[in-house]
């Protein structure tokens, strides 16, 4: 049950093009490698409460988000669209795209605090491991764009 928590904070926490594609990010990979950051009940409780919080904070955001590009795919279907209107809805969209870099940035932090010395060096090895899986993957993706990979 614990796992289940964990594992989307860290989604939200990182929520990164390896974790945007959950086919390539199966949950029992991250639940190993969970285990492997042997946390105690405090961290995993902290770790709970953290979740929680950004998690409320990131729907408000992409809610407020989602209002603003419908707001903006009306006033681009209109005659005679208000461009000052137009830069003052992308500002805002822009603005909550910070809050939301912000928020995970501070969520991160937060959740560093909890670690350990020894659990930051495990955990900033794993995810070096994934950016690293992650560019392999793009290159490879990148070649089979380019028609260099095999073709489908």
């Amino acid at each position: 049950m614990k796992h289940k928590i964990i594992i989307p904070l860290l989604i939200v926490l990182f929520a990164s093009p390896v974790l945007a594609q959950p086919e390539d990010r199966p949950p029992e990979l991250m639940r190993k490698q969970l285990k492997e950051l042997n946390l105690s009940p405090e961290q995993r409780d902290a770790m709970r409460e953290l979740r929680s919080s950004t998690q409320k904070d990131m729907i408000d955001i992409r809610a407020s988000m989602r209002k603003i590009r419908v707001d903006l795919d009306d006033m681009r279907k209109a005659e005679s669209p208000d461009r000052a209107q137009f830069e003052k809805l992308n500002r805002q969209l822009a603005d909550l795209r910070v809050r939301q870099a912000m928020l995970r940035f501070d969520a991160h932090q937060k959740m560093m605090e909890q670690l350990t010395p020894e659990q930051k060096e495990k955990f900033n090895d794993m995810m070096d491991g994934m950016r690293m899986n992650m560019k392999d993957r793009m290159r490879g993706k990148m070649k089979e764009h380019r028609g260099h990979g095999p073709r489908r």
